[in-house]
């Protein structure tokens, strides 16, 4: 009974691109998975990322650019409380938001998207190979 709960849980917040493939958000999971807050959720998918790696799987393969998501997000947060106005004012935040963020990657001794392992073809590349084996 408690699968059959869960199941519909993860189910209920899936999501499927025009490819077929599922993802969640991480948004979405993190209430399920009874984080409240994004800071220690955020910990959790980096040691995921690195797992990954360790593992020899392609973190892409699993993950989007978590950098340029938690930037978007704290960005807009920021632009929020701060009341922020105009258009170099919220490039400025942003920029200072990205920086801190890649500060803390470093800091933490995590590894910056950049250097993350590349797979050998694109995601779009992987797409139209997998709609032509569809077909």
């Amino acid at each position: 009974m408690l699968e059959k709960v869960n199941q519909n849980i993860f189910e209920s917040i899936k999501h499927i691109d025009q490819f077929g493939n599922e993802y969640w958000y991480a948004r979405e999971l993190m209430p399920i998975l009874q984080y409240n807050l994004w800071q220690n959720f955020h910990k959790i998918i980096r040691i995921s990322m690195d797992n990954c790696i360790k593992s020899h799987h392609n973190v892409l393969d699993h993950f989007i650019d978590i950098n340029k998501m938690v930037r978007i997000v704290q960005t807009d947060s920021k632009l929020k409380n701060d009341k922020i106005k105009g258009q170099k004012n919220a490039n400025d935040t942003h920029y200072k938001i990205g920086k801190n963020i890649r500060n803390t990657i470093l800091k933490n001794g995590a590894t910056l998207p950049e250097n993350l392992p590349t797979p050998n073809k694109s995601l779009k590349e992987l797409e139209r190979d997998k709609c032509l084996t569809e077909e």
